[in-house]
């Protein structure tokens, strides 16, 4: 055996997941915890199956996150199933629910809900390596009690009292044949009771549901701000919206209230595209307009954000040799880079001197979109346009590809984890394990079509395009477009989000879906918000499905 303990947790909790599994491997109590241990190539849930399978342990991070977490759920099932001993680490003050309830109703737990967190690690340590020393769950002290209430035994029942009781019932069965027929009317009636009295000798009982009806999980609109301009991208940090507002520039709101979001600030920009936001400095993409009969170039531009309600220009970037006019788009922002994109390459930016950024580097990629995604991760480029290309960019200056993957057409990308998740423009949305850069491993792919086919004329062709993605812990968030397809462009009839649970990436589902959007644009997901631009209508401002 490898291991001797199996991580469960939500991805929202990775945090602690991984503070307790260091303190588990420091004191030598060997762990299992995906995705750091799923061999690239593998089967994600053969790899999570084999790992249960072969663990004496279970530790899961109990949370609302895994309460709610169906992956979470499949985990402590197959547990069970297979007798692993399991020890809930309770880091929020919840009762499970549902099946989770079900599976530990009769598991002991360790709190850990009280700050520091070391201290309850420590617990977990003493706790498992007791157990695994042979002393058991009666010796372990630091253990709580079970999370419900124990149920009383059952009571033994002596055969004589079954057979008393057996002869009471036919007793009982004789004298009601005899008695009810005399107490009947000759018509039978209907009792208010929701018992129906059928014939002169039989009786009925009509079912009564006691159960509320099943919710389906929901997107529920929390607030909106509309927008003067377009509203294409926004970006959210520390309770503040940064929204790229076409031609009235970086707008800047405060949804600290996400139900009354309130503008506190913005600065003055020609044609802005897209924001990201890191360590007070807003990157701004800005495309360059036509004025006078001229083309405008496009440019970078670095703004201080440290006081939201005044931004102030740091510097501006444009690049040098070809012409570039509408072509700058996305861009990712790591270590005092920014990676931009146009339509056929990739520019990278030192931006370590605000004031005074330059180019490191370019590198050019076959595409024929004008807006490919990129994501960054460990010096590596994530390029999304035609298909997927990872380039190495430890030096900017001598960029090299390194690997591939046949995604399709699409622009949005994000990586979480060592997954890339890609949203496609015709091939759905795409998970990847790129733990080994240079070798992408498709995982599984998300292709459900939920467009309302009643807005589509009989005998059309419909198109639905994923757009943009963002992901929060076991979430995969999709803003799309359905409608005609007329071949080379889309009559657009329905725009919206989609909710897709990716907890298990082999097998990603549908929870729910938002189709009453105008324009989707860009979306972003943060702690239990949704934030979603609509280009016509301005920011809109979700509860994460329940």
């Amino acid at each position: 055996m490898s291991h001797d303990v199996f991580v469960s947790y939500s991805n929202k909790d990775k945090p602690v997941a991984d503070a307790v599994v260091a303190g588990l491997e420091h004191k030598g109590i060997r762990c299992w915890v995906a995705p750091r241990d799923i061999a690239p190539g593998s089967s994600w849930g053969e790899a999570i199956i084999s790992a249960i399978e072969g663990s004496r342990f279970m530790v899961i991070i109990l949370s609302g996150n895994s309460n709610r977490s169906k992956q979470v759920v499949r985990e402590v099932e197959r547990a069970v199933a297979n007798s692993v001993i399991i020890i809930p680490f309770r880091i929020e003050n919840i009762d499970p629910t549902g099946a989770m309830a079900y599976f530990l109703s009769t598991e002991h737990w360790l709190d850990a809900i009280t700050p520091p967190l070391e201290r309850h690690i420590e617990k977990l340590v003493t706790t498992l390596q007791r157990f695994m020393s042979g002393e058991g769950e009666s010796n372990v002290g630091s253990i709580s009690t079970p999370i419900t209430k124990s149920a009383v035994p059952a009571r033994r029942w002596k055969p004589i009292w079954i057979g008393s009781l057996i002869i009471v019932a036919a007793i009982f069965i004789v004298t009601a044949s005899l008695i009810i027929p005399r107490l009947l009317p000759d018509t039978p009636q209907s009792s208010t009771m929701g018992i129906e009295l059928l014939t002169t000798t039989t009786l009925q009982l009509k079912p009564t549901s006691t159960q509320s009806p099943t919710t389906e999980p929901a997107f529920h609109q929390i607030g909106s701000f509309p927008t003067s301009r377009e509203a294409r991208n926004v970006f959210v940090l520390n309770n503040t919206a940064y929204i790229a507002n076409a031609e009235d520039g970086l707008l800047i709101i405060d949804v600290s209230d996400p139900s009354d979001p309130q503008e506190i600030g913005a600065y003055p920009l020609e044609n802005t595209q897209n924001v990201v936001v890191v360590d007070d400095i807003a990157y701004v993409v800005e495309q360059g307009l036509v004025k006078d009969a001229t083309a405008l170039k496009d440019r970078l531009v670095l703004l201080a954000v440290m006081n939201p309600s005044i931004p102030q220009m740091l510097g501006e970037y444009t690049p040098e040799g070809d012409f570039t006019h509408q072509t700058l788009s996305n861009m990712a922002v790591s270590d005092q880079m920014v990676y931009l994109t146009a339509n056929d390459r990739l520019i990278i930016v030192d931006v370590s001197v605000p004031s005074q950024p330059a180019t490191s580097g370019e590198y050019s990629i076959f595409s024929n979109i004008s807006s490919p995604g990129v994501a960054v991760a460990d010096s590596i480029a994530y390029l999304q346009a035609n298909q997927l290309d990872v380039i190495d960019v430890h030096d900017p200056s001598a960029s090299t590809e390194i690997g591939g993957f046949d995604t399709g057409w699409g622009s949005g990308i994000v990586i979480q984890d060592h997954i890339a998740y890609i949203a496609g423009w015709n091939s759905g949305m795409s998970i990847l394990d790129i733990s080994n850069p240079a070798r992408p491993i498709k995982l599984g792919q998300f292709q459900e079509l939920v467009g309302n086919y009643d807005l589509i004329p009989s005998g059309s062709a419909t198109r639905q395009t994923l757009l943009d993605i963002a992901v929060n812990g076991d979430i995969a968030y999709l803003t799309y477009n359905f409608g005609v397809d007329n071949g080379t462009w889309t009559q657009v009839l329905e725009s919206g989000v989609i909710a897709v649970d990716v907890s298990d990436p082999a097998n990603p589902w549908k929870i729910a879906v938002y189709p009453d959007l105008d324009a989707a644009s860009s979306i972003t997901a943060v702690g239990d918000l949704v934030f979603v631009t609509d280009s016509s209508r301005g920011l809109f401002i979700f509860s994460e499905p329940q």
